[in-house]
């Protein structure tokens, strides 16, 4: 039977309409949940999700949406679509429907480019089939805070015997650094920011020349809501009272280890190398106290403001001991304004991808 493939801005109805396609790949896995898939294409403040989908018949066979997200870049507000939640139905897998579904995808006249950081499976249909370019390597950044789960998942159970011996000084380095008088009065605590302050760290951070996503309340609010189900936790970090910056974790169980995940981070350009450095400590800290095994984040390093952010006692782990290459496509399309090369120095994190 032939296919068609019809494009149409995701409503509420289109959403009900999709979820037993979904969930004859991801079950009942939150990502396959009304509310949820509500929350990520519908209430975003961007507008809604555009859908391309893949009918035989009467019957949705194959899904991706283009979500919508601002972008500051060359001095101008840009549309970026990020490509996810590509998705075709386990008995009509192979690459004719692939090429249904995705053949036209750069045309897209709702965005000025698009982004995607596709899975393993994906991937490789991406860069030798759709011919995207030039993609960045993103740097998944991990710092160890406890070593009996880490080296018994890296060398066995054997290895765990080093762990009365290594986690010690390892927790005295965290608490005692970190435990040290804060520099300039800087503090972390949690908690959300008023609207106000968040709107006056985002402006500080929009005169940078580097592209960003703006990270207003409207943003934040949405991104990091309830209505995600995903139990994010918002930190303020302050000097002297007043906001410098925030981070966004998020505590959850990742390759068999506590995982805190660093999901956004922002902090004031002026804050020096000492500072810095401080709030690494004090962050990793925190997520020590909440159990966490591991932290780890996803990021641009090619930024200037967050490769000030990526050292000691955080750590690239290397491309070949990951599961897969987290590699980061952006593609033009057909009349959109062009970003040309500045986005390989975004500010990008976690947030500015899939969920986390």
């Amino acid at each position: 039977m032939a296919t068609e493939l019809r494009r149409s801005v995701l409503d509420g109805a289109a959403i009900r309409s999709a979820l037993p396609l979904d969930r004859s790949v991801y079950g009942d896995a939150p990502v396959a949940r009304e509310e949820h898939m509500r929350w990520k294409h519908l209430e975003g403040p961007a507008g809604p999700s555009v859908a391309l989908q893949l009918f035989q018949g009467a019957r949705l066979i194959g899904r991706v949406c283009l979500q919508p997200r601002a972008v500051r870049a060359c001095g101008r507000s840009l549309r970026g679509g990020y490509l996810t939640d590509l998705v075709l139905h386990p008995d009509h897998r192979g690459m004719p429907r692939f090429l249904a579904l995705l053949r036209g995808i750069r045309k897209a006249p709702e965005f000025d480019f698009l982004y995607v950081t596709p899975n393993a499976t994906s991937m490789p249909l991406y860069e030798r089939v759709l011919g995207f370019r030039k993609p960045a390597l993103l740097a998944v950044m991990a710092a160890p805070l406890r070593t009996a789960s880490s080296l018994e998942r890296l060398s066995g159970p054997r290895a765990r015997r080093l762990a009365p011996l290594l986690d010690p000084p390892l927790g005295l380095a965290i608490e005692g650094l970190a435990a040290a008088s804060p520099p300039g009065g800087l503090s972390i605590d949690p908690g959300w920011p008023g609207d106000g302050e968040l709107l006056r760290l985002d402006q500080a951070l929009a005169r940078a020349a580097f592209p960003s996503a703006p990270r207003g309340p409207g943003f934040l609010g949405w991104r990091f809501s309830e209505g995600s189900g995903l139990g994010y936790r918002m930190w303020s970090i302050r000097r002297r009272g007043e906001l410098v910056g925030y981070a966004v974790s998020r505590l959850a169980r990742y390759e068999g280890l506590e995982t805190w995940f660093l999901v956004d981070l922002r902090f004031d350009p002026t804050l020096r190398p000492w500072q810095i450095l401080w709030i690494r400590l004090e962050l990793l800290r925190l997520a020590r106290r909440e159990g966490a095994e591991i932290a780890l984040g996803i990021f641009l390093r090619e930024n200037p403001l967050l490769r000030r952010f990526c050292g000691l006692p955080w750590l690239r782990i290397p491309e070949g001991w990951l599961p897969q290459a987290v590699k980061l496509f952006v593609e033009p399309v057909e009349g959109g304004s062009p970003i040309g090369d500045a986005w390989r120095c975004s500010y990008l994190t976690l947030a500015d991808l899939d969920v986390f």
